[in-house]
Parts: C-alpha cells; structure tokens; sequence
C-alpha cells in the first residue's frame, strides 16, 4: 500500500475503540485500514479521488473519499457507528468506512464472504437504486490496499 498524504485527521484512535465496532458490526476489518486509521482519525487524504466502472453509466467515473472516524469528538455526520444501518434503501454485509462529497458511501463489501479478512471494496450510491428496491452498489477495488493506491489528486 502506497503512502498517502494527510490534507486532514482528527489524531490518533485508540485501537479499542475499532475492536469495540468490529464487535458490533461481527466483521473482521482489513489490518491495513485498521493501521491506517489508527493513526489518522475521520482521515482527508489529499489524494482522495478515485476511478471506478460505474455499471448504470457503462463507463469510468470518479469519485472523492473521506474516512469515517471512531470516538466521542468525531461529529455525528462522520461517526462511522452512524452511518452503518440505511433502513429498507441499504444493503446487507457492507461495512460503510467513507463517504463522497455527493453523498455516496464507500463500503468493505463482505456479501460473497462474511469471514474474510481483506474484502472488495464497493460504492453504494444514496441516490440511485436497482430493481429490488435497494440502493446501487458498484465494485470499485478487490481490497483496502488497492483502493488506497488508487487514490489520486484531481489537478
């Protein structure tokens, strides 16, 4: 995984506290986003724009992140505890850790598998939704490590 520069984080999280979701949520999340996020909270990379196939275009688009962050000081908006749960619209066995500027959700996808350690990474589109009612999801990386080095500033 590349390193990537910080625009912005709230600090250090105190690795309990990811525990305590991964507890609740009853999925393991990859070791190299729990490293990362460790030590930058509610992370702004500044390279933060990504590419990705978007099935309901049929072409490449992009797309900005920001991570989500843990603990009492993290605004209710970017509480990652918040935005885990969409009611009927939202998508079981996804695990949202960032959102877009626009509104979209940036998920570990843990659907083909509940156990696995280092899952594919989705977009899940607040605004656009399929036949079944739910809201869209496109597949955006095979891991954590890949979307990071995928990651890029928009010139």
């Amino acid at each position: 995984m590349k390193t990537i520069n910080i625009f912005h984080d709230e600090g250090l999280v105190d690795v309990r506290l990811i525990a305590d979701f991964e507890k609740k949520i009853g999925y393991v999340l990859p070791v190299s986003y729990k490293a990362l996020i460790s030590q930058h909270n509610a992370l702004q990379p500044e390279d933060c724009n990504f590419k990705f196939f978007d099935k309901s275009l049929n072409r490449i688009t992009s797309r900005d992140v920001t991570f989500l962050g843990y603990g009492p000081e993290i605004s209710e908006t970017s509480d990652i505890s918040n935005l885990q749960w969409h009611d009927i619209y939202g998508r079981e066995h996804l695990v949202v850790f960032g959102v877009t500027a626009g509104g979209d959700y940036i998920c570990f996808d843990y659907s083909g598998n509940k156990a696995i350690e280092d899952p594919p990474v989705v977009i899940m589109f607040h605004d656009y939704f399929d036949s079944d009612g739910k809201m869209s999801v496109c597949f955006v990386s095979d891991n954590f490590n890949q979307f990071i080095d995928s990651l890029y500033s928009e010139e």
